[in-house]
């Protein structure tokens, strides 16, 4: 057995972090740039988009690495419309055949099928109703594993079948326009 020091020996150094003597850090670099890491290398697909790989030879367990991500000025702006963009039911002249369109329906009423997740039941209701009784579920649970969260994070499928199906009526087609200003911008945000 190893022997990893008497923890009763203990004593705290008022200068700086220290712990037992038995144990060795090696800290490669601090604050390096992104080049002269030796534990990961960043991979840059496009200008709002960074992977980060590990070398799994220098990135053994227990070893530590902090990142810090800055969003673009394209994302900056993204989120500056979403947190102004507002929603006002009274601008779109809705009737209440309209709104069962927006939040329900089903392929039994003569709407397109309800939305699929892959590996994923059906929903129940073509209209936001339907999802927003999943989004509901991932939110309170914080259930980022869900189905519908990695739908979400994988690509812009969900957003464009919303205003798709909007977009099938006249009556809705404005409130799908307006829909899709924010959506687009959501769209741009890291996932």
């Amino acid at each position: 057995a190893q022997a990893y020091g008497d923890p009763e020996k203990w004593t705290r150094n008022d200068k700086f972090i220290n712990g037992l003597p038995s144990f060795k850090v090696k800290i490669f670099n601090s604050n390096a740039e992104p080049k002269a890491s030796k534990l990961a290398k960043i991979v840059q697909s496009d200008v709002d988009k960074a992977e980060i790989h590990f070398d799994e030879f220098q990135f053994l367990p227990s070893s530590v690495i902090a990142v810090e991500i800055c969003l673009s000025e394209r994302q900056i702006a993204a989120l500056k419309l979403l947190n102004e963009w507002q929603f006002n039911a009274e601008q779109f002249d809705l009737n209440l055949s309209d709104v069962n369109f927006i939040l329900f329906r089903c392929a039994e009423e003569g709407d397109p099928k309800p939305y699929e997740l892959p590996g994923f039941e059906k929903f129940t209701y073509s209209g936001l109703y339907g999802l927003m009784y999943h989004l509901e579920k991932v939110r309170n649970n914080q259930d980022q594993a869900h189905p519908l969260a990695m739908n979400l994070r994988q690509g812009a499928w969900l957003s464009d079948y919303i205003v798709s199906r909007l977009h099938q009526r006249t009556s809705t087609k404005a409130l799908g326009e307006h829909l899709q200003l924010a959506l687009r911008q959501v769209d741009l945000l890291p996932r």
